[in-house]
């Protein structure tokens, strides 16, 4: 797994115009990579980026993950093929458990969602980040000539989805995630949040 600290790629979102996300952001993800993955289409060597997080890009669901993966999926280069792996708010266009390429502002994303939320942004008493890890086993999601990006430790700690590479970002500090005054659900068991970030990052020499 290599880990990408979250804040270095929202400050140059901040500082940075929209386009040099391109060479900058999302070349990121590739530099702990093996650079011989990818595959030749129509000339040109294809890197396969799967995004998996429970979003749906059409939807409505708000926060600063969702907004940091939009601007991605708009912004990144075109020798990148797109697939995210998310959740549906609308299952008549976006159908549970299929594979349609879509349009996210004039790229061609490969969508599956496995399961539904209409709702996104209320708070449940099963929390999303459960039911998601679950619903991608239950699906058994396989991307394995994909990297795989993951920006909560769920999925990657409970799903198990085979893929070329992991690369995980950190969207705050992990020490605030269990605080006593933090709003995430993992403060009430920060022994099981420590145990599965060793489990994310086994060796010291795959953080950044």
């Amino acid at each position: 797994v290599c880990i990408l600290p979250g804040w270095w790629g929202v400050l140059m979102i901040i500082s940075s115009p929209p386009r040099r996300i391109n060479s900058v952001y999302w070349r990121s993800l590739l530099w702990r990579v093996d650079r011989q993955i990818g595959h030749w289409s129509n000339g040109r060597l294809m890197i396969r980026l799967a995004t998996i997080h429970p979003l749906d890009p059409w939807g409505s669901k708000i926060g600063g993950i969702e907004t940091a993966i939009r601007l991605m999926l708009c912004y990144a280069p075109e020798d990148f093929e797109l697939i995210v792996v998310g959740v549906t708010e609308d299952r008549s266009e976006r159908a549970i458990g299929q594979w349609r390429v879509f349009d996210f502002k004039g790229r061609a994303v490969s969508f599956m969602p496995v399961l539904e939320d209409c709702e996104p942004n209320r708070r449940r008493m099963i929390p999303l980040f459960l039911r998601f890890p679950l619903a991608l086993r239950r699906h058994r999601v396989a991307l394995a000539q994909a990297i795989a990006v993951y920006h909560r430790i769920e999925p990657l700690t409970l799903a198990h989805i085979p893929s070329q590479k992991n690369v995980l970002f950190f969207h705050g500090n992990p020490d605030e995630m269990i605080s006593p005054l933090s709003e995430v659900r993992w403060k009430h068991v920060p022994k099981l949040y420590k145990n599965c970030l060793l489990y994310t990052s086994p060796s010291p020499r795959d953080r950044t």
